[in-house]
């Protein structure tokens, strides 16, 4: 998958963010020949464990609306090729937030690692989903 954000920093601790993210599914061992691709909007809050310092871990959490796009391999023997593509699409209501860990370079780049569990209503599953990233502050408030 692929994520994007904009965060807007209240203070060192506290950071409201909105993100866009899309990601594609494979099918499991149930489903071998399924496929998901979920397109989300979302906000959320960002909360600095130790701003000050070089390894920054930090708790995340995120309220999203997901697109949903699915695709499933029916066998069935009745159709001339063994079966049929069943087709879905839907939308769900979501939530992302876990806790995981920034490393900042100097004041305008970090990296990030994060971890947490991702769930919609859509198939009532919970997740895992994991996130290596850059974090670039373009823009420096002189308040802060």
């Amino acid at each position: 998958g692929i994520d994007g954000g904009i965060m807007y920093n209240f203070n060192r601790r506290f950071s409201l963010f909105g993100s866009a993210r899309f990601y594609y599914m494979f099918g499991d061992e149930s489903y071998n020949d399924a496929y998901m691709e979920n397109m989300a909007f979302g906000g959320g809050i960002k909360f600095n464990i130790l701003p000050s310092r070089k390894l920054n871990p930090y708790l995340f959490a995120e309220a999203n609306l997901n697109f949903i796009w699915m695709q499933e391999w029916i066998y069935d023997f009745t159709y001339p090729n063994g079966g049929y593509y069943n087709n879905e699409f839907g939308t769900a209501i979501g939530g992302l937030g876990g806790v995981w860990l920034d490393f900042k370079l100097n004041e305008n780049l970090s990296f990030f690692m994060q971890t947490g569990t991702y769930y919609t209503n859509w198939d009532g599953r919970l997740n895992l989903y994991s996130q290596l990233g850059v974090r670039l502050n373009m823009i420096k408030s002189k308040t802060i």
